[in-house]
Formats: C-alpha cells, sequence, structure tokens
C-alpha cells in the first residue's frame, strides 16, 4: 500500500483505495493489550488486507493506465474483415471481358504462350471463321485489292506487333489503308477505305459494301478528315470463345508471316470445316507459363 502512495500514479488519491489504506493505518495504530487472542486476530487480519488490498490495486491500475494513453484510438481493424469486404465488392463488380484480362497480361508472358501453346492449324480455322470475317480485309476481293494489308506475304514481324495489333487495331495504322469521314452538303455522313483523294473528288471502298466504289465529288463536300479509328473493328478479341484461341490465332499469323504464301495455302482449311465457329474448347493456357 505504501509503494502504491508513492508510485506517483494519480489514480491512488482520487480512488477508494486511498480510504480503505487510511482505515488500516488507523487500526495498526491500535496498540496489543496483554496478547490477547481478539487483537491479535485484528492484527493479523489487518495484514492480510493491506496485502490483498495492494494486490488488488495493482490490477486494477494495470487495466485502467493503458486507457488513459490510448482510450481515444480506434482498435485495430481486423484483417480478415478487410478481406472479405473486399471479395464481395469484386464478386459484385462485372467481369472481365477476355480483351480487358488479355491487356493486363504483361505481352511478354502471352509470347511466351503464343509460341509454346498455340497451334498454327487451329488458328488457321478461326482465321477464317465467318463470325470474325477476317478475310473480308484480308483477303483480295472482286475489285482484285484489300482493304487491308496482305498478311502471308512473307515478312519479319514478331508476335508481340501481332498481338498489339489485335488488342489495339487503332495504335498504328497503314498510310495505304487509312479511313476518311466525310459530311455531304446534305447532312449525310460516309466512311470508308480512302482510294483516292483527287482534286475533284474522293474515293472511299467501305467494308460492308465491297462491291461499289463510293465516288463523291469535292463540291458535295462539306467537309471530310482521315479516321483517327482502324477500319478492323474495336473489341474483335471478344468474339473469341477463350484465351486459348487468341493463342492459335497470334501463332497462325506469325507462322504464315514466317513461312510466306506457300505455308498459308497449305494451313487453309476446308470451307466446309469453318462453316461455324470452333468450340469452345478448354483453355489450354490455364497452365502455361506464367
Amino acid at each position: 500500500m505504501n509503494a502504491l502512495r508513492y508510485c506517483g500514479c494519480k489514480h491512488f488519491r482520487l480512488g477508494p483505495l486511498y480510504r480503505v489504506d487510511r482505515l488500516v493505518s488507523g487500526c495498526e495504530s491500535i496498540p496489543n493489550r496483554g496478547g490477547s487472542n481478539r487483537w491479535s486476530r485484528l492484527r493479523s487480519l489487518i495484514a492480510l488486507t493491506k496485502w490483498v488490498g495492494c494486490a488488488l490495486g495493482i490490477a486494477i491500475l494495470g487495466w485502467i493506465a493503458p486507457f488513459d494513453f490510448c482510450f481515444a484510438q480506434s482498435p485495430p481493424a481486423d484483417p480478415s474483415s478487410k478481406l472479405a469486404n473486399r471479395s464481395d465488392s469484386e464478386s459484385q463488380s462485372p467481369a472481365e471481358s477476355l480483351e480487358q484480362r488479355l491487356k493486363r497480361e504483361p505481352i511478354e508472358q502471352l509470347v511466351r504462350q503464343v509460341m509454346r501453346l498455340g497451334d498454327p492449324e487451329r488458328g488457321a480455322a478461326i482465321y477464317f471463321d465467318p463470325r470474325l470475317n477476317c478475310i473480308l480485309c484480308h483477303e483480295l476481293g472482286k475489285r482484285n485489292r484489300r482493304l487491308g494489308p496482305d498478311l502471308t506475304v512473307q515478312r519479319a514481324v514478331d508476335a508481340k506487333f501481332l498481338i498489339r495489333s489485335l488488342l489495339e487495331p487503332s495504335r498504328e495504322i497503314h498510310r495505304e489503308y487509312q479511313s476518311a469521314i466525310v459530311e455531304t452538303n446534305d447532312g449525310r455522313l460516309w466512311n470508308g477505305v480512302l482510294v483516292l483523294n483527287g482534286s475533284t473528288r474522293l474515293i472511299l471502298d467501305p467494308a460492308r459494301q465491297p462491291a461499289d466504289l463510293m465516288v463523291i465529288d469535292k463540291d458535295d463536300i462539306a467537309q471530310w478528315r482521315i479516321a483517327r479509328t482502324s477500319s478492323m473493328p474495336e473489341h474483335l478479341v471478344d468474339r473469341l470463345a477463350n484465351r486459348g484461341q487468341f493463342l492459335d490465332l497470334i501463332r497462325y499469323l506469325k507462322t504464315i508471316a514466317d513461312q510466306g504464301p506457300g505455308r498459308a495455302a497449305e494451313l487453309r482449311p476446308d470451307p466446309q470445316s469453318v462453316s461455324h465457329s470452333p468450340s469452345a474448347e478448354t483453355d489450354r493456357s490455364a497452365v502455361g507459363d506464367r
């Protein structure tokens, strides 16, 4: 009890333990008259009370003291609750498209998996699938010209360029295949691949009407400009069934670029076999090189 008096604790003189100590000190001053059993038992009880009171006081002060310093602080958040909240928010967010997932991946990883897991024969079937309609722009049409580059020409091209071309078709547009947007004086809009920019007229080749060229007199044009977007449709990759088909398609394009028209002719599938889109097979890249 004396230790509590002089420990400098501000709680001691404000609490009931101080009054108990004063009472005990007063009882200790009572003289022991003739070794009376009654006073002896009382003094033993007082001594015991002092030790019990001291222990109880230390325990109480040890419990109260931390609140003097951190009572205003909020308890640390449970990490598991944060994880649960994050999982709930992620489960409520819309699912990412195939194109978005591929764009988030390091391109070096995609290149490795194209060369390791991609199959050019399966990729050829995807390339000629009518639902993707790649041949509309990259194969020779009725007028013996293309709306996009000939992909069977043997050339030095890396897989990174092919991947970026599919994921971001408007990133780099060859001058020969730029599109134009034309507004005529009557308020109508026309667009197509720019074939000729003459002194008196513009000639456009629209992909949706491959049998007809559009000839527009410049006197009838209110304004026109070169389009910043490619004629290749946006989000074309999302028409694929899964990531494995993307790897197959890139491997096919890489193969015909490396080996030229002869290899492209070998890989060209029977038209009957590509009358429908390839089935959504298991994504082989799930166990690929991470």
